[in-house]
Order: structure tokens, then C-alpha cells, then sequence
């Protein structure tokens, strides 16, 4: 995990240690393109994994879901923040698939999404436990 410069050495490790990411809300709906379930929810990893919101159309994230109200980190820190040109993140709103979707920043602003890929998660999880069934007896 590359770990932002606004984050110090030790609480990134931890950041990455605890499976730490941002979320994404997006300006436009976007459906899972085989069930036509809307997707809601997206995660990522490709930023600065500090539970950010990051909102389609800003340049710096909306606020952190790691403070409250009363210690939300200060809008001028939060300027200071910016997701790179091309950044990946993801919604498991779908039951049987999870939808990826790559997001573009033009001139520091996050403007474009296309989806990149479509997991099928029956698969995924079929595949699963097969290979833990390896381990069990």
C-alpha cells in the first residue's frame, strides 16, 4: 500500500494492517450490468485508505469516517488530499456479483467512471472452499 505523505510511517502500517480503505460516492447510478441490481456502496484502496469519503465531481475528500462531528479533520487538510489519475474501487451490493469500476481525475478532479470488471462471487466463493476443503480432516 503506498501510504499518503499526509499520513506518518507508523499509522500507515497500521492503516494497512487493519484492511483500511476509502469510500467513494458517485455522481451518477451505476448497475450491476448482469442482474441490474443499483449499486450503492463503493470501497476502494487505490487512495489514501484513511476511510475518506471522496464525492465525484470534488478534488479532496468530503470528510473521514474516522472522526465525528466534533473532530472532523479540517478542511484545509482535507484540500491537501487528491486520489490519483486512475483509481479502482469496487460495490458488493449485488448478491452475486462484485462490480469494479476504474475512476479518472482530470486536473485533480475525479470526473469519469467506467467498470472494469464483474466478478461472479458464486464462483469465487465455489472456488474457495474447494481449496479450504484441501485443508480440513
Amino acid at each position: 500500500m503506498a501510504v499518503s505523505p499526509h499520513v506518518n510511517s507508523t499509522v500507515g502500517c497500521l492503516l494497512s494492517a487493519m484492511g483500511m480503505f476509502d469510500y467513494y460516492q458517485l455522481s451518477e447510478k451505476i448497475l450491476c450490468p448482469v442482474c441490474n441490481v443499483e449499486l450503492k456502496e463503493w470501497q476502494g484502496k487505490d487512495a489514501d485508505c484513511a476511510l475518506l469519503l471522496w464525492k465525484q465531481g470534488q478534488s479532496y475528500p468530503e470528510s473521514s469516517a474516522l472522526l465525528d462531528e466534533e473532530t472532523e479533520m479540517p478542511e484545509e487538510i482535507r484540500r491537501t488530499w487528491r486520489l490519483p489519475e486512475k483509481f479502482v474501487f469496487y460495490s458488493y451490493d449485488c448478491e452475486k456479483h462484485c462490480v469494479y469500476v476504474e475512476g479518472q481525475t482530470v486536473n485533480e478532479v475525479w470526473v469519469n467512471n467506467r467498470i472494469v470488471l464483474v466478478e461472479d462471487l458464486e464462483k469465487k466463493y465455489a472456488l474457495a472452499k474447494k481449496r479450504f476443503a484441501r485443508f480440513q480432516d
